[in-house]
This record gives structure tokens, C-alpha cells and sequence, in this order.
């Protein structure tokens, strides 16, 4: 149960633990060659989690409500006290994503990856159309736009 009230909102069911299983299984083929104690430590976490006990962990309990809105979560690379970035900004990770996303690209060299917005997993798109109103960029649109806040 998510939270106690007069109504009860299950957190977890065969199919959410069924997507969890397979998240745990590829982050452990793409990643468990990696001798990096940033990902140990991501397998680990990922290893011990139990998606049922979701609410138990202090940071998800804050974050709740902008992680069940749709929220992403991403993981420090605390390694070092100096290292202040996200784990999958590290070289190495990235490195061995991009080795998986070719290798999992057909013939004609597309590349899939889920979309942000509707949850579909898709072709990533190698050219998109024009981009209007970008700063510098023409009035008919370019294709390299970049925008000023």
C-alpha cells in the first residue's frame, strides 16, 4: 500500500515487479563488466531494492509525489568527495550504453530508445523537421537553432 487513507493505492503489482526485474537484468548485462565502484554500487542497490518497501527509503518517501507524477531518477556518482555528477554522465557508462544501443540497432542502423513522453519504445529519429523561432535562425527554420532563454 502506497500511503493510508480511505482508499488504498496498490504501489506495486506482477506487472511492475515483472518491468523491475528486467530493468535489474539489464543494467547488470550492460553495465556488470564494468569494474567501477560507481556501478558496483548501482548493482548492488539494484540487487537489494525490493520495489514493495518503496515508501521505506527516506529520499524516495520525499520525492514521492514528483517521482509517481512521472519523474525520472538519476544516481549520484559520489565515488570520490570531489565527484559531483550523475552516473550515467560517467565516460565508461556511457560508453558501454551506446555499445548495447548499436548492438541492439537493425541493419539499416536504427536505434531505439523509449520516449519520454508516451512511454513507447521507438526509433530515435536521425533527422527531424525544421525547428521555427529559434534564436539567429531563419524565418523559415533550421535545423541547428540554438534557443536563448
Amino acid at each position: 500500500m502506497l500511503e493510508e487513507n480511505d482508499k488504498e493505492i496498490i504501489l506495486t503489482n506482477p506487472r511492475t515487479k515483472e518491468y523491475f526485474e528486467e530493468f535489474r537484468k539489464l543494467h547488470h548485462d550492460i553495465l556488470g563488466s564494468m569494474d567501477y565502484v560507481g556501478v558496483k554500487r548501482l548493482l548492488l542497490f539494484l540487487d537489494a531494492w525490493n520495489p514493495e518497501e518503496f515508501l521505506q527509503n527516506p529520499k524516495i518517501a520525499q520525492y514521492k509525489d514528483e517521482i509517481l507524477a512521472g519523474g525520472n531518477i538519476v544516481f549520484d556518482d559520489i565515488v570520490f568527495d570531489d565527484n559531483d555528477s550523475f552516473l550515467h554522465e560517467n565516460s565508461g557508462v556511457k560508453a558501454l550504453w551506446e555499445k548495447y544501443h548499436s548492438s541492439q540497432a537493425s541493419g539499416d542502423d536504427t536505434v531505439f530508445s523509449q520516449c519520454l513522453v508516451t512511454g513507447e519504445t521507438e526509433p530515435i529519429a536521425r533527422t527531424h523537421q525544421k525547428i521555427k523561432g529559434g534564436f539567429r535562425g531563419s524565418t523559415g527554420g533550421c535545423f541547428d537553432c540554438r534557443f536563448q532563454r
